[in-house]
């Protein structure tokens, strides 16, 4: 091994335990703000610390969990036990409700010896701006939710939500059109 390889598996493997150590940091951080006795100032904080793209003035509730590639915009809001999965954007002022689910991990349907081949088909889910995504509803893979939109509780949205417009059901269905604003 010459000098110049040696340096560079050094400097591959000084890479490797940062990325580890940067994983593990986030994790121990990701489990302290889940907690209910973090202040809510201090847990956005620690969240922005650690990478994730939250707003100040985001509020983040006790035991959310999500991946650092999630993005809040401002004066967003994330309900109790919500799982948000990334990459999702969610825009400004929008509302996520308690136990919601943003899913954005799926798989193609393989054949009959392998109905779930890995890797995992990744698709991105974006929540526009002023949202309300109700209580217990289930966001599915690759949905884009416009301007607007209210989601019922419990709904499951597996198709585009055009904006202004209130979804119910499951799967979710346009139930009304909402006025826009003027």
């Amino acid at each position: 091994m010459t000098a110049t390889t040696r340096g560079s598996a050094l400097t591959t493997g000084a890479r490797a335990a940062a990325s580890r150590a940067r994983r593990a940091a986030n994790a121990l951080a990701q489990t302290g703000v889940r907690s209910s006795i973090v202040p809510e100032s201090l847990r956005v904080r620690v969240l922005r610390a650690t990478g994730a793209l939250i707003e100040p003035t985001t509020s983040v509730r006790p035991r959310v969990h999500m991946s650092a590639d999630v993005r809040f915009g401002a004066e967003t809001s994330v309900g109790e036990e919500a799982l948000l999965q990334g990459p999702t954007v969610v825009g400004d002022r929008s509302h996520v409700g308690p136990r919601a689910l943003v899913i954005t991990y799926t798989h193609p349907i393989g054949g009959h010896e392998l109905r779930c081949p890995n890797p995992p088909l990744i698709k991105q889910v974006t929540i526009g701006e002023g949202c309300w995504i109700g209580a217990g509803s289930m966001i599915l893979p690759g949905v884009t939710i416009g301007d607007g939109v209210i989601v019922a509780a419990g709904a499951v949205v597996t198709q585009d939500c055009e904006s202004d417009c209130l979804y119910a059901g499951v799967p979710a269905r346009l139930v009304r059109r909402l006025s826009a604003p003027e």
